[in-house]
């Protein structure tokens, strides 16, 4: 499957290209004949996008522990004391790009203008980043790399980079071998399992998801201790 041989394919790719794009446009505005508003709906674009990508990062984050609180809250050990998640601090909206939504779709054309342009090289665009090798995309090459670390009331986040792919198949070892955990969309996922009343390893290991089936290896076996 190709991609685009300038655009990233994840959003933090993006986030990162346009933000360069907005960061070095100016320099070039006069040599391309661009406009003031060509400059200022690139700059509010970048700022904006990235304020919207942080923001649903951090969202998500929050609803997976408001998820994970709840369910200790119905089914864990009886312990106290009760500590709730801490919301976090989203700040106002960036202004509106004038073109409005479709970002990526009127930076690709404006992209195509500046190429057009009389004045325009590849040294510009290596600048500006709108040049790139052509990319392959091979599913059955990919292996998730999983991270772990405890958050409150010591239940196991798992870390992991989406890409291109649509979710992340995940099984847990508990002592009895690989069973199935979760299938989920969204990094990174909170086991909400009562953790033991004693020091024990779990073990977790994931393969990706390409709509419906199963893409590229498993992972390599990640382990952390919890309970106690």
């Amino acid at each position: 499957m190709a991609t685009s041989p300038y655009l990233p394919d994840t959003d933090a790719g993006k986030d990162a290209f346009l933000t360069n794009f907005a960061l070095k446009l100016p320099a070039y505005q006069t040599a391309l004949q661009l406009s003031a508003g060509d400059v200022t709906a690139v700059q509010n674009a970048a700022a904006l996008f990235h304020w919207a990508r942080v923001t649903q990062e951090q969202t998500a984050t929050s609803a997976k522990q408001w998820t994970a609180f709840k369910n200790r809250l119905r089914d864990g050990a009886v312990v106290a004391p009760i500590v709730l998640p801490v919301d976090p601090v989203i700040g106002a909206a960036p202004a509106l790009p004038a073109p409005g939504y479709g970002i990526f779709k009127w930076i690709g054309q404006l992209v195509q203008r500046i190429k057009n342009s009389p004045a325009y090289t590849d040294a510009i665009g290596q600048d500006l980043g709108i040049i790139g090798a052509e990319q392959t995309f091979d599913p059955e090459a990919a292996k998730p790399v999983l991270t772990l670390r405890l958050v409150a009331g010591g239940q196991p986040e798992i870390g992991w980079k989406k890409g291109p792919f649509t979710a992340l198949e995940i099984e847990v070892n508990r002592g009895t071998g690989f069973a199935f955990l979760a299938i989920d969309t969204e990094p990174d996922y909170v086991d909400t399992f009562t953790p033991p009343a004693t020091p024990t390893i779990w073990t977790y290991r994931a393969v990706y998801r390409l709509g419906e089936s199963m893409a590229g290896q498993w992972s390599d076996p990640a382990e952390i201790t919890v309970g106690g």
